[in-house]
């Protein structure tokens, strides 16, 4: 989760695409258009912070719940997520969002 948090912020839109599940519901079969869509998301948001919750992990299934502290024009869009994970490989994927709760925002 910490790697795809930073990849996020550091706009390395490959690794995200690397480290995505091919069954998740982002995934693109234009891959131009996805990294353009994930380079656009991370150039208009400023990634504040990222707090893991609660991590559990299984022989070829984990999940992780996190707080990403992030601001988009000087808005904060922050949002806990419990996410999973499943081993290919090898290699963590990011599955989905097993549940997602975004910040109240006041008025």
């Amino acid at each position: 989760m910490r790697s795809r948090y930073s990849a996020y912020a550091l706009k390395l839109a490959d690794y995200i695409i690397r480290t995505t599940h091919p069954e998740n519901n982002a995934a693109m079969a234009d891959l131009t258009a996805w990294k353009k869509e994930i380079i656009t998301f991370s150039q208009m948001t400023d990634f504040a912070g990222l707090q893991i919750i609660d991590f559990h992990e299984e022989t070829n299934r984990a999940t992780v719940t996190f707080q990403a502290i992030l601001k988009q024009k000087l808005r904060d869009v922050s949002f806990t997520e419990k996410s999973l994970f499943l081993k290919i490989k090898g290699c963590w994927l990011y599955r989905e969002a097993l549940d997602l709760q975004k910040k109240q925002q006041p008025g």
